[in-house]
């Protein structure tokens, strides 16, 4: 299941180097909120345009229902500090 996820997100970011860990917090996300919605979200645009910052607080707006707070807590800290 994750391979299929990683599959997506390699073809996305396929022309961005990334560390192991940011990868691995984007295949985390793609698989919490879908292929179609991974690939027009405000977290692929910002991971694109280079800042890591922006990278993280893109996490945030996919908070819907307020539930998933913690998920993208941990999601944005796996991309910005490698915390598995």
């Amino acid at each position: 299941m994750w391979n299929f996820f990683g599959k997506h997100v390699d073809l996305l970011v396929a022309d961005i180097e990334l560390k192991q860990h940011e990868f691995d917090s984007l295949v985390h996300f793609c698989y919490n909120v879908g292929v179609s919605a991974f690939a027009t979200s405000s977290v692929l645009k910002a991971v694109r345009h280079g800042d890591r910052a922006d990278v993280c607080r893109a996490f945030f707006n996919w908070v819907n229902p307020i539930e998933l707070l913690g998920r993208r807590r941990k999601e944005a800290d796996m991309y910005l500090y490698g915390d598995y």
